[in-house]
Parts: structure tokens; sequence; C-alpha cells
């Protein structure tokens, strides 16, 4: 890990996360949050280790500070707004609120599926809406969701069959 990098900047702010959930006051996500912009961004990234600190309370107040910074349209704010949808998932998911986490798992696919070109990244909301839902019992739905995804690997392999034939 080199300092200024991406990885560092990550132990650095879920270090810092863990510190001041015990109390101890650490200047680092403070300096993260007013150096790097988009503000949602840092903000989202800071909530993230507070998550992971299981530090719900203050990651939750960073993600609402975070979706409020955004602007209302979904087009311009969407990786940031499917970011702070996926944390607080995450959140819901750690606490065995799998029927809360779903609300924002779906909201995910909703905009991804509207506005995102990213298919990776549907593909992963489609995953843990899957998990999601298996976790409450409901296996036909989560069957259903998985099933689109396989539909759209499929439709992609048959764009390369002619690699396999003879001719």
């Amino acid at each position: 890990l080199t300092p200024g990098s991406e990885r560092y900047e990550n132990v650095q702010l879920c270090s810092a996360a863990l510190k001041a959930k015990n109390g101890q006051m650490s200047k680092f996500e403070t300096d993260y949050m007013l150096r790097v912009k988009p503000e949602a961004k840092a903000m989202t990234k800071v909530a993230e280790c507070k998550y992971w600190a299981a530090d719900y309370k203050n990651a939750k107040i960073l993600l609402d500070k975070a979706s409020q910074k955004l602007s209302k349209s979904p087009q311009e704010n969407l990786l940031e707004t499917v970011e702070i949808n996926r944390v607080r998932a995450s959140i819901r998911m750690d606490l065995w609120d799998w029927k809360g986490a779903e609300i924002y798992l779906r909201k995910n696919i909703e905009l991804l599926t509207k506005y995102g070109k990213d298919e990776s990244l549907l593909m992963s909301a489609k995953s843990l809406l899957a998990h999601a839902l298996e976790k409450q019992n409901r296996v036909a739905e989560a069957e259903a969701v998985r099933n689109t995804n396989k539909k759209k690997k499929k439709n992609s392999k048959a764009k390369y069959d002619f690699l396999f034939t003879d001719e």
C-alpha cells in the first residue's frame, strides 16, 4: 500500500471509522470529505467504512447527507445514487432486515435498467437482490431474478459461437 493510493485511503478511512466508533477522534475522515469531489461520493465512501466498523447510525446519517447533495435528476448522479442505495442495502442486510434491503436493491435495478450502461453493475444488483429474496424464503422469485442474468449471458455468448465452428 502506497500513501495516496485508493486502497491506502480505504484502509485509512476504515481505521478512522473504527477509531471514531471507539471514541477516538481522527481528522482523516473530515480531510477526505473536504478533499474528494463530488461531496456525495466522498460521504458515501466514509459511510461505507462506518458500516464496515458497524457504526450503522453514523453511516445512515452520512448517507442521508450524501443523498441531499445529489441533484434530483437520476441520470446525472446515477453511479452515486446506486452506490448510496447499495450501502444502505448492505446495512440492512447486516442487520438481517432483508425486506428493507430489498427496497434499495430494487431501486438500483430500476435505475440501472433505465439509465445504466454498465451491465456488470446491473448483474451485481440482481445478484444481491436474489440473495435478499432467498433469505426471505422467496426462492422462486430469486431464481427468476437469477435467470434474467443467465439469459443475458447466453445471448452475449451466442455472438461468438462462430469461433467454435469448423468453417
